[in-house]
């Protein structure tokens, strides 16, 4: 049984008759015969009384009757329902980020494409960079910016946007009035990040020990703000990822410098688990992100 069944069971209802529905309907009689006693079999009960001059619905034509009506209302509703999301694009877009790249987010980007479509939610979530990558991969979010590099095997790579790391250090630390720094000079200094769950962290303790010294004391914080504060008050050094050749911000009580000869990027990967399917809403801020 489908709508279309009842939908025929409900016009012969309405005509009491076999031949007059099967006109209004604009198929053969005999064939509308056939699907109504199709239905009385499937059913396993008679739903009319056939007389010479007329058909009359039994009980249970009757109670099948009633809630057909509802049933081919309920699916008018969700094909109606369908039709407005999909003129009206909506959704949700369930998008995750490694710790440290909501900053570095296209806003002006974002902000046109949610004017664009209002009704479409947009889901952020902060995650340490492997995490991130598993959250995509087990489907829990739709879209990851994460850390490069990623595994190119699992993950379908939309973009990649390349950065550059410096260090933060408060005007208090006399480091701070350097135009640069070797990473000789800070290696008694204090460490704000992250953490070791970060791919930036790895990348940083590698420069030190090519640099012959392992770094000692390490803040984990996950907060930029807070991050900011306790570079201000000369807690520890930071770091800041910003645009290559951009110029870079005025962050009160804190300077932000370069390392001197250092390549020294974080490159933010766009990707979505390789062979998943992706709705249409999804594509299409991906496309608009691609603008970034």
């Amino acid at each position: 049984m489908d709508i279309k069944d009842l939908e025929y069971f409900i016009a012969v209802c309405k005509y009491n008759s076999i031949s007059k529905a099967a006109k209004k309907l604009y198929i053969s009689q005999q064939g509308l015969s056939r699907i109504i006693n199709k239905l009385e079999e499937e059913l396993g009960v008679l739903l009319f009384y056939r007389t010479p001059s007329k058909l009359q619905l039994t009980e249970y034509g009757e109670y099948l009757l009633e809630r057909a009506n509802d049933l081919i209302k309920f699916h008018e509703d969700i094909i109606n329902d369908l039709n407005s999301m999909k003129e009206r694009k909506s959704g949700i877009i369930k998008i995750g980020l490694s710790y440290g790249v909501g900053v570095l987010l296209p806003h002006n980007i974002i902000e046109n494409f949610v004017k664009q479509y209002p009704h479409v939610v947009l889901k952020f979530r902060e995650f340490p960079d492997i995490v991130c990558e598993e959250e995509v991969l087990n489907e829990r979010i739709d879209i990851g910016f994460c850390v490069a590099p990623v595994d190119e095997n699992k993950f379908n790579i939309h973009s990649t946007h390349r950065h550059e790391t410096y260090f933060m250090i408060s005007e208090k630390n006399p480091l701070s009035k350097k135009p640069y720094i070797n990473f000789e000079d800070i290696s008694n200094e204090t460490y704000i990040g992250f953490g070791k769950d970060t791919k930036g962290h790895n990348i940083f303790i590698q420069k030190c020990l090519k640099h012959g010294f392992e770094p000692k004391n390490n803040i984990a914080i996950t907060a930029m703000e807070s991050i900011y504060e306790l570079c201000r008050n000369n807690v520890g050094i930071g770091f800041y990822v910003g645009p290559i050749n951009s110029p870079l911000p005025q962050l009160k009580g804190i300077k932000i410098v370069r390392a001197l000869n250092e390549d020294w990027f974080f490159d933010v990967t766009i990707v979505t688990k390789r062979g998943t399917y992706l709705n249409e809403i999804t594509h299409i801020f991906l496309k608009h992100i691609s603008k970034w």
